[in-house]
């Protein structure tokens, strides 16, 4: 759907906004009401997080809101294959649906999600602009569709949006804005934005045992090389390094690190760079991964979902990023303790000096 509605999107956006808003309004008149939304009668409530794995833990939050306020509310995911699996063993969560951008697929979920009757759909993938119309399509256009308001885009989305929940304002981290949206929306307390997983039990046990095989009582130090792209992933050089500064100043740390499946000659390289460093096999299972952050002792990592994920586990973290504002801003860290290294200006992530990660280290552990 995305990309059947991708051509016509660029092309309503490069006309102004008067001619697009008068062609909405035509189209679909004004949906937008006052806030807030009743919750009477609210039984069943869709939140749109069809995007990356870190994105979805950055919804849990959101989880929590609704439970608190409204415990018997059945809360629905509209998923992507990426990141629906962190959702395997979370009892707050009553139902999922995949979305694929297949037409069989699309109308297979539709057919689907027509057939259970929604109160009200959570539209926080806040970058599509037309998921009013994409709500409207799977769920029916009685169903009541919140989004976060966009400065620039409030007339616009009045036709394709009940609620626009206005942006606080004060910067916020994005799993704050998804929070205050749905607190917005129904006019709760949004009562903070902490981070939660539910961790499949035999997970857990399996890597805390893991763990406490390789460590042998020491405390534990895991580094994450890859974060999904060349330019944002550690360099083989630059973890070598780093392994050797901090075991010539922490001695008695274990040091692992691990990689996406398919980094094996990369964490081949680094063993070789520094033998006493210990390799963790890969794994496709996004809650061993999950457990195997928990069970260490600090993190460093290039990879915000790995970022999220430590800091709903508890484990203090060191986290790097690129020369991005954005990022930096909306993709921090948050109730963990924490350091974070942004890359100068056109460096990349496996450029920063293995000293500079050490001081941030240092710092964690002081």
């Amino acid at each position: 759907m995305r990309r059947i509605l991708a051509p016509f999107s660029g092309f309503l956006e490069r006309l102004p906004r008067a001619i697009v808003y008068g062609i909405l309004r035509l189209l679909f008149g004004i949906r937008t009401k006052p806030l807030p939304i009743s919750v009477k009668n609210l039984r069943r409530i869709l939140i749109f997080r069809y995007d990356r794995i870190g994105d979805m833990v950055l919804t849990t939050p959101v989880f929590d809101l609704i439970k608190a306020n409204a415990s018997e509310i059945e809360i629905h995911i509209l998923a992507s294959p990426a990141n629906a699996a962190i959702l395997r063993c979370d009892e707050r969560i009553s139902a999922m649906y995949l979305f694929r951008t297949s037409w069989r697929e699309l109308w297979r979920l539709r057919q689907e999600m027509r057939q259970v009757e929604f109160d009200a759909v959570a539209c926080l993938v806040f970058n599509k602009t037309w998921d009013g119309l994409l709500a409207a399509w799977l769920c029916g256009t009685k169903t009541p569709r919140i989004t976060i308001a966009h400065e620039h885009r409030i007339k616009f989305y009045e036709p394709l949006y009940d609620i626009q929940v206005p942006r606080p304002p004060s910067s916020s981290s994005l799993a704050e804005l998804h929070t205050h949206v749905v607190a917005g929306a129904f006019g709760w307390k949004s009562g903070g934005a902490a981070l939660s997983l539910r961790i499949c039990p035999d997970a857990t046990k399996r890597q805390q045992d893991y763990v406490r095989h390789i460590a042998k009582n020491r405390q534990t130090l895991l580094i994450n090389c890859s974060a999904g792209s060349p330019e944002r992933s550690l360099s083989a050089q630059q973890v070598g390094d780093l392994a050797q500064l901090v075991q010539q100043d922490y001695p008695e740390v274990c040091i692992m690190v691990v990689g996406m499946p398919g980094d094996n000659a990369m964490i081949a390289s680094i063993s070789a760079l520094a033998p006493a460093i210990v390799p963790v096999p890969p794994t496709e299972d996004i809650h061993d991964v999950c457990a195997l952050v928990q069970s260490v002792t600090w993190l460093i990592t290039p990879d915000t979902s790995l970022v999220h994920i430590a800091s709903a586990v508890g484990t203090p973290l060191v986290a790097l990023y690129a020369n991005n504002s954005r990022s930096d801003m909306l993709f921090v860290p948050r109730g963990v303790r924490h350091e974070r290294i942004v890359a100068e200006e056109q460096q990349r992530i496996g450029e920063i000096a293995g000293r500079r990660i050490l001081e941030a280290f240092t710092q964690l552990v002081s």
